[in-house]
């Protein structure tokens, strides 16, 4: 809340950066949730119940990107376009949800039994060591196995979101707005869709246990990967602005006609199959003509402030095929589906891990995704031997299939893996075992009070 605050009143770049680095740090929440829902659910419904309350945190990702800009226009006819006013003023909108997000947190019980600082006065839970908490929770085997496995659908989720709505302006031609728009499809499959593979996870259990929730974490991971592929594959054999064609005179449409900028204009030529959003031209001229020249403004010629050019007359270009978008868009809400629902299901699998050290586990967890994003955006769509980023989109399929299978290595002593049942192996993926008589945070003892019950009861019969 006090960066949020910070925010609207910063003067300096450095004020800026730290203002900003103190709200990412906010993003540790999201770990915290997920053990907090983890404590108060039984396990048959975790997964779902793990699943919405992360799809719908983000959700949130979605929603901003297509609600802010409205604020933002909201505030700019609210203070007669004044700029810098107006984007500070956006930071009431965060601030007033974060207010909103400490009252349900303070409202809230840590456990269905009630809240920690009462649990241990009355002896019913110890306090967790951090010591042990740590070295138990790096020493597990599947905690780092999920790390790595986890980058591979949350770290896809950020790489993709990163790179869509640019994929969209410059190979497909549509504008800045309606590529944010495609873009943000992405994330809004959130509203059901991570929470539809907590339900299979769950349902899977229901069916076949433990090892129920594995399977289906790496078929829909699986299925993720070769959706990502054919995301990219629907354009692959047309030509884009990657594809290292000459430039040529590039053109725009107005009212039914096509026109072109003057040959002094600096856009005049552009990539081929490339796109370009530039300011409105006060000159031009019409298609293969270089006279009359043409005032904006006159006779009818009212250019809207921005406009759209690029290349119109290449016929095996992406963005001359309308058709491509929509099969492009229909492989990237699918496979965005199998993304979210391979985070529920991963989430899913993650309170069975170790129970006395879940808060640890789950924060490697959900670090491995945003590295598994930085990793997967430098190797694949920053990496100079991968041209094209339709092209990226298939590598980044084939990565993910062939990482899906590090979760064959998953196996739970006490519920088996993917490929062997319980008590099959000798093996535990537990290294530093837990200390006698230590329990997790949400590990409850009744025996005192059970027993001081029954001295009760006999104190009242006599």
């Amino acid at each position: 809340t006090p960066p949020l605050i910070a925010m609207m009143f910063v003067q300096t770049a450095t004020g800026f950066i730290i203002c900003r680095f103190v709200i990412g740090l906010g993003l540790a929440t999201f770990v915290t949730c997920q053990v907090w829902v983890s404590h108060l659910y039984n396990k048959k419904v975790v997964g779902a119940a793990n699943a919405t309350a992360a799809g719908w945190g983000n959700l949130g990702g979605g929603i901003t990107n297509l609600l802010m800009p409205y604020v933002m226009l909201g505030f700019l006819a609210a203070t007669d376009d004044n700029v810098d006013l107006s984007w500070r003023l956006c930071y009431v909108l965060p601030l007033a949800v974060q207010l909103g997000a400490v009252f349900v947190v303070l409202s809230g019980r840590d456990l269905p039994d009630g809240n920690f600082h009462e649990l241990e006065m009355d002896g019913l839970k110890k306090r967790a060591i951090s010591r042990i908490v740590i070295h138990v929770g790096v020493s597990n085997i599947n905690a780092w196995i999920l790390t790595v496995s986890y980058g591979f659908c949350f770290g896809v989720e950020l790489t993709v979101t990163s790179v869509a709505a640019l994929y969209f302006f410059e190979y497909h031609g549509v504008s800045p707005q309606q590529a944010g728009t495609l873009a943000s499809l992405f994330g809004l499959m959130n509203l059901f869709a991570r929470s539809l593979g907590g339900l299979l996870s769950d349902f899977a259990f229901d069916k076949f246990g433990l090892r129920g929730r594995l399977w289906a974490m790496w078929v829909v991971q699986l299925l993720e990967g070769l959706l990502c592929l054919v995301t990219g594959w629907v354009t692959v054999f047309y030509e884009s602005p990657d594809s290292g064609l000459a430039k040529v005179v590039a053109q725009f449409d107005h009212d039914g006609g096509r026109y072109t900028l003057l040959p002094s204009d600096s856009k005049y030529l552009i990539t081929g199959c490339a796109t370009d959003d530039i300011d409105a031209p006060k000159r031009f001229v019409a298609f293969n003509t270089t006279s009359p020249v043409i005032e904006e403004g006159t006779n009818g010629y009212d250019l809207p402030s921005r406009i759209l050019i690029g290349d119109m007359d290449n016929a095996d270009c992406i963005r001359q095929h309308d058709e491509l978008l929509g099969q492009v868009v229909l492989a990237m809400l699918a496979f965005s589906i199998c993304v979210q629902m391979a985070e529920g299901l991963h989430f899913a699998v993650v309170p069975y891990v170790s129970k006395p050290a879940m808060g640890i586990v789950m924060g490697m967890v959900a670090a491995g995704g945003n590295l598994g994003a930085v990793v997967l955006l430098l190797t694949v769509f920053r990496n100079d031997n991968i041209e094209r980023t339709d092209t990226g989109f298939m590598v980044l399929g084939g990565i993910i299939m062939a990482g899906s299978l590090i979760l064959l290595f998953l196996y739970f002593p006490e519920h088996g893996g993917m490929l062997f049942r319980a008590g099959t192996l000798s093996y535990n993926p537990q290294r530093v075992k837990v200390p006698a008589g230590y329990r997790g945070a949400s590990a409850m003892d009744y025996t005192f009070h059970r027993r001081q019950k029954m001295t009760e009861d006999k104190v009242y019969a006599t």
